[in-house]
């Protein structure tokens, strides 16, 4: 049972190690805003984002 734990310890300890070495994840392309629905009106951009489609959903539950 020791010998078990003990295995089971070191490879928990050493898949995040794994999973933090793709280098390849930008936290900050989450805050970027793409059209799902794009609506312009002349200079205006009105598109639907997925800011916009929270909002909606969060007016509607509330």
């Amino acid at each position: 049972m020791k010998r078990w734990l003990i295995v089971v310890s070191t490879v928990a300890l050493l898949l995040p190690a794994n999973a933090f070495a793709r280098g390849d994840f930008d936290p900050t392309k989450e805050f970027e805003q793409h059209e799902w629905i794009p609506i312009h009106l002349g200079p205006l951009n009105l598109s639907i984002t997925k800011a916009v489609a929270y909002l909606m959903l969060g007016s509607l539950l509330t």
